[in-house]
């Protein structure tokens, strides 16, 4: 037992109001002025009286006791020891690093690759420093090109295909060279019958004439005044026959043409 756990109950601490305060921190009222320690009355002996007249004071020596009676004084009887159960001990949890917990995970191979951080067996031997500096060559320099793979699937695959169209047109070449060739039959173009308008114009271009142009007579000089007049009648007269020989030219022909527009009709 600790030395808290035997004398707990009968420490206590006097607060400056006058109360004592327990180590539970309970506390408790004090009752009555402080006592003082009492001594033994043979330690204490009077030498003399005092000379004042108000109060006789007796004062005291004191005598050196031998050491085993101090000692005796200052041993006190041991309190009587509880009685307690055995307590039980518990053992301390080791704590493992992370580390040494990853190494017992790491059973078979592909968890040590996970896990372990030793190093693995290795089917090749490591070179040193200055045989990796013999064979690296000191600067840069162009590395050679890969020769193309003529055996890939993708190309053995494009040549069987092109062999084959190959054959195949060999073979209609030769089916098409023994076929007879068909003779080719002039198309016979079906004769248009004209519509009515497309025939009367091709009636009139081919016997109406176009009106002649009437062109003026210029006179080429001028003559005196006095046969003028004699030349405008006989200009004027001119005109009236012209125009009437003309006008009845067209009447004609209006007729014709008529007639053979009436028989076009009737045909239809």
């Amino acid at each position: 037992m600790s030395f808290l756990e035997r004398f707990g109950d009968k420490i206590s601490t006097v607060t400056m109001h006058g109360t004592l305060k327990k180590i539970d921190g309970s506390e408790e009222v004090r009752s009555g002025p402080m006592r003082k320690k009492p001594q033994p009355p043979s330690a204490l002996q009077p030498v003399g009286k005092s000379t004042s007249n108000n109060a006789p004071e007796q004062f005291y020596v004191y005598k050196e006791e031998p050491q085993d009676a101090v000692n005796n004084t200052k041993k006190a009887p041991s309190p009587v020891k509880k009685k307690t159960s055995p307590k039980k001990v518990v053992k301390p949890i080791e704590k493992l690093n992370p580390n040494e917990i990853n190494e017992q995970k790491a059973v078979t191979e592909q968890d040590q690759l996970a896990f372990s951080k030793k190093a693995r067996a290795t089917q090749y031997e490591p070179c040193t420093l200055s045989e990796y500096k013999q064979e690296k060559p000191m600067g840069y320099y162009e590395l050679g090109k890969l020769k193309p793979d003529l055996n890939a699937e993708d190309l053995i695959e494009k040549r069987a295909n092109k062999e084959r169209i190959k054959e195949f047109s060999k073979n209609l070449r030769q089916i098409n060279q023994n076929l007879k060739k068909k003779e080719v039959l002039a198309e016979v173009v079906p004769e248009k019958t004209l519509s009515n308008r497309e025939k009367a114009m091709a009636f009139a271009k081919e016997k109406i004439p176009k009106p002649k142009v009437v062109k003026k007579l210029l006179s080429p000089k001028t003559k005196p005044a006095k046969n003028d007049e004699k030349v405008k009648v006989q200009n004027a007269s001119d005109e009236e026959e012209t125009i009437q020989s003309e006008l009845h030219q067209l009447q004609l022909k209006h007729r014709a043409a008529r007639a053979q527009v009436e028989a076009l009709m009737r045909d239809n």
